[in-house]
Order: C-alpha cells, then structure tokens, then sequence
C-alpha cells in the first residue's frame, strides 16, 4: 500500500507565494526564501521530504508556468544540496 504525504505550499514558502503579484523582483524574493530554506524548523521539514524519497517517488508540484522562477526549483536544489544522491527532475 502506498501512504501519501501531502504538504501545502505554504508549509516550503515561507508566506512568499505569489512574488510577483506584491512587487517583489526575483532576486528579492529569492533571497527571502534560500534564507528560509536556511531555518531549523524549515529544514525539519526538508528532511522528512529526503527521508520520504528514500521509499517512494516525490512529486512536487506548483501553479507557476515556468520553473526557472518557481519556489519548487529552489527548494529542490536545496533537496539535491542536501543529498546529492537524489534524482530531481524539473520541468
């Protein structure tokens, strides 16, 4: 049987969801959340996401059209950061 764990957005965004949409530039933003990605409690979850591929696949999704400015790439390097031997695939 297959347990699926299901996080919100909001659980890896820091509250920064939507840059755009107040005026933030991506570099600004970007800033903000690697400096969130940074926080114990943030890598607390970070590590339950590692410790889930290690036994299923993890998909991680998000409403923005192109990855290249999208939270889930940053927080997906982190990931790869963290442990090198994971397969991440962005599209």
């Amino acid at each position: 049987m297959c347990k699926i764990q299901r996080y919100s957005c909001a659980d890896f965004s820091g509250g920064r969801l939507a840059y755009y949409k107040r005026g933030l530039s991506w570099e600004d933003f970007k800033k903000g959340y690697l400096e969130f990605l940074k926080k114990p409690e943030t890598q607390a979850k970070i590590s339950l996401l590692i410790d889930m591929t290690k036994t299923q696949i993890v998909t991680v999704l998000c409403v923005e059209d192109n990855p290249e400015f999208c939270h889930r790439k940053l927080l997906l390097e982190e990931i790869q950061r963290l442990d090198p031997n994971i397969k991440v695939i962005i599209f």
